[in-house]
């Protein structure tokens, strides 16, 4: 009995120290899609993971946004959809703040309009959304096939948000939104020039940054400080190339690999700029519309593999330049690029574990 005493007095110290070294310790924030919702997850320094929030809505992603929760740079801010408007929560304070009031579910005589995230400024002072009808949208009681509403009179496409202003502009342009930059000008690959990425300022000003000498340029991701992209080039919807694109200069250069358009894909910065990672499908059987066949996905760093997953990966992200996140079936995983922390990190993460699986 004595012995079980003394263990349980430990395991109470021992939890007592993990405490007060993961309120110390930084705290990052990541949104994963589940089955029929979406996950804020918490991960701190030690790796442990926590489910904070589950907000549940709809999955619907285009050119120009998606309906997924997104979390602002800092993780300060969630912005979300609620009655197909676009929300804002402050993660500090718990209060939520409406941005628009166009979203409508639809009616018998107008179609509904949605609201999709398009992406966060990166001082979080600004937020681009987009609005869009749906159309032959069904009422309570009727056949879609039926139904002959017509588009609320508004002005759809994107908009962004001054959120100290609480003020929102509509800006004219076409095209896949890519993220803001360091200037908070809008990055977007226009649906035309699909070898191009342009800019577009508040004053509605456009700018080409970059052309693709070689083919076109998709899966484009910007570095956390807006100053540098990545993206997959594709030459004649075949051959398959990384490009590293300096967004002050607007010069970009190979860095590699080359495979099949499908072979390499959603390449990421890591935050200090000094690593490249993508997702990488291997197969053994024959090339199928760019995807060997059968394949498993390997997420990779430099040329390294570091994790394997005998299906598509998806999500992924950079929580530091030391760690990646990702999904691994319903629960994120936290990926660590270097053995650090020794035994203690160990004991503290398998303690953080069976804690967590108890309560």
């Amino acid at each position: 009995m004595k012995y079980k005493i003394a263990f349980y007095c430990f395991l109470f110290l021992f939890f007592f120290v993990i405490q007060i070294y993961g309120e110390n310790s930084s705290v990052f924030y990541t949104v994963m899609p589940s089955k029929g919702s979406y996950g804020v997850w918490e991960i701190k320094d030690s790796n442990t993971i926590k489910l904070v929030q589950k907000i549940y809505g709809g999955f619907e992603e285009n050119q120009m946004g998606s309906m997924m929760p997104l979390l602002s740079p800092s993780g300060e801010k969630l912005a979300y959809i609620k009655n197909n408007n676009l929300w804002i929560k402050d993660n500090l304070t718990g209060k939520d703040k409406r941005v628009n009031k166009e979203g409508f579910k639809g009616s018998k005589k107008f179609n509904a309009v949605k609201t999709l995230i398009s992406g966060w400024s990166v001082d979080e002072s600004k937020i681009v959304y987009s609005l869009e009808p749906e159309d032959n949208t069904p009422v309570d009681g009727g056949d879609k096939t039926e139904i002959n509403a017509i588009n609320k009179p508004l002005v759809y496409g994107y908009y962004v948000c001054d959120l100290t202003t609480r003020s929102s502009k509509h800006l004219e342009f076409e095209g896949n939104f890519v993220g803001m930059d360091y200037k908070n000008d809008i990055l977007y690959s226009p649906n035309v020039n699909k070898d191009s990425l342009f800019s577009i300022d508040e004053t509605g000003n456009k700018h080409e940054i970059f052309k693709c000498s070689k083919g076109t340029i998709g899966q484009i991701s910007l570095s956390r400080d807006g100053k540098e992209a990545i993206a997959m080039g594709v030459k004649d919807n075949k051959q398959g190339e990384i490009i590293k694109i300096d967004l002050v200069s607007g010069k970009g250069r190979p860095i590699g690999p080359i495979g099949s358009w499908a072979e390499n894909q959603f390449p990421k910065i890591s935050p200090a700029k000094d690593k490249i990672s993508w997702l990488h499908q291997e197969g053994t059987g024959e090339i199928k519309e760019g995807h060997p066949t059968p394949f498993e996905t390997w997420l990779m760093v430099d040329d390294n593999v570091v994790f394997k997953k005998s299906s598509y990966i998806g999500k992924y992200e950079w929580i530091d330049d030391q760690r990646i996140v990702c999904m691994n079936g319903e629960v994120p995983v936290v990926i660590g690029l270097t053995k650090t922390g020794g035994t203690l990190q160990v004991f503290k993460n398998l303690f953080y574990m069976l804690f967590n699986a108890y309560w």
